[in-house]
């Protein structure tokens, strides 16, 4: 399934395995849930949310936020002041400089949340476009 909405404080929500959601506009927002499902946001102040195995939110705009959560799963910003979210086994995030990536380490049946860390993408320690994940308590690069 797939929904797509553009204008200020529009909203587009789907559910299904390779479901589809896309939003444009001031404080817009796109959810969506299954498995290899997607969700994207463009505008300021806007938020993109999934959920499910391999599953992956991008956003875009100042303010604005995705967050996903599922195993394997992917969040991306592409404007500074914004923040990635990915929460999950084995999930991972990237940002721009000047965003934020907030990732979770879990446990091998993913019942156990063992530790939940953010760094703000600085391009010294932590560089733009780049995939990254907590492993073993510490934020390492991931495989794209």
């Amino acid at each position: 399934s797939s929904a797509a909405t553009s204008g200020d404080w529009s909203s587009a929500a789907t559910s299904g395995d390779w479901s589809s959601a896309a939003t444009s506009g001031f404080r817009s927002s796109a959810a969506t849930s299954g498995d290899w499902s997607s969700a994207a946001t463009s505008g300021d102040w806007s938020s993109a949310a999934t959920s499910g195995f391999r599953s992956s939110a991008a956003t875009s705009g100042s303010g604005s936020s995705a967050a996903t959560s599922g195993e394997e799963s992917s969040a991306a910003t592409s404007n500074a002041n914004a923040i990635a979210l990915a929460c999950g086994k084995n999930s991972k995030a990237k940002g721009v400089i000047g965003s934020y990536v907030v990732l979770t380490e879990w446990d091998d049946q993913q019942k156990n949340l063992l530790l939940a860390s953010m760094v703000r993408i600085d391009g010294k320690t932590y560089k733009p476009d780049t995939w990254y994940t907590l492993k073993n308590g510490k934020i390492v690069e991931a495989r794209e």
